[in-house]
């Protein structure tokens, strides 16, 4: 097939077609490791102290998400990168579809068909709404409504793209251990995610406070949830630019990658 820069989805099947035996082994473990955590998580629901095991589970099944680009570290070679039947463009195509939609449609449709397998047998199923309504009812024991950060933790979904965009990019740019970079880059990501969530929480929180104690005022528990309750909203709209922009990055850089290795 001739090699040319219009865009051709006979040659995109062909590359598909390539990568399948290494991409069904990489979904079937990560509908094992969805199925896992599932069933952990189910565990955890009928412990009395379940939120510590539940958010492992969670952690780990996310974990598997952010390293499923690691399927590309042994497709690396120049002499594989020229034998290959794909534009630059394509290839991007594919790696980011690949990552971003079919290892999730994957993981979602292995945790729904447990729901709906597990729900035949216990109340327990769907894990995240029982998990949720404790946590709402041990916070509004406290006086917080959770309520009003629900668009907040949808929208932190957003930000997950960002330690996979990153272990990619690790994937397709290191010249040696690949496997290791990308998952250091995942690393990296979300420690450097969280130190951020956190320098933001403390200022917030030490400006409310420090505001109140000038004044010789009780702290305003309201008004604190009220403020913070604003501030990650705006924290996390940035996220989400931030994750919007780390796709055109990832894009253009594995293109250039590519168009490089062809060229």
């Amino acid at each position: 097939m001739t090699l040319t820069d219009k865009f051709s989805t006979e040659r995109l099947i062909m590359l598909w077609r390539y990568y399948t035996p290494g991409m069904t082994r990489q979904l079937w473990l990560t509908a094992a490791l969805t199925l896992l955590c599932y069933l952990i998580s189910l565990g955890a629901t009928f412990l009395p102290e379940s939120l510590g095991l539940y958010t492992f589970a969670s952690f780990v099944l996310m974990f598997g998400y952010y390293c499923g680009p690691l399927h590309f570290a042994r497709f690396r070679d120049r002499n594989f990168s020229l034998q290959l039947p794909a534009t630059a463009a394509e290839r991007t195509l594919f790696m980011l579809f690949f990552t971003m939609i079919v290892v999730p449609a994957v993981m979602v449709v292995t945790w729904y068909a447990s729901v709906g397998i597990a729900s035949l047998f216990t109340a327990n199923a769907p894990i995240t709404t029982v998990m949720l309504a404790r946590v709402d009812a041990d916070a509004a024991q406290s006086g917080v409504n959770l309520g009003q950060f629900s668009d907040v933790m949808c929208l932190q979904r957003v930000q997950d793209v960002i330690p996979m965009l990153v272990c990619l990019l690790c994937v397709t740019s290191s010249r040696r251990t690949p496997v290791t970079n990308g998952i250091i880059g995942v690393i990296v990501s979300l420690v450097a995610m969280s130190m951020i969530g956190g320098i933001i929480g403390l200022t917030i929180g030490f400006t409310a406070g420090l505001h109140d104690a000038l004044n010789g005022n009780t702290i305003d528990t309201d008004a604190f949830v009220s403020k913070l309750t604003s501030m990650m909203i705006y924290t996390v709209y940035l996220i989400c630019v931030l994750a919007i922009l780390t796709f055109i990055y990832t894009a253009v850089r594995l293109y250039r990658t590519f168009r490089h290795q062809q060229s």
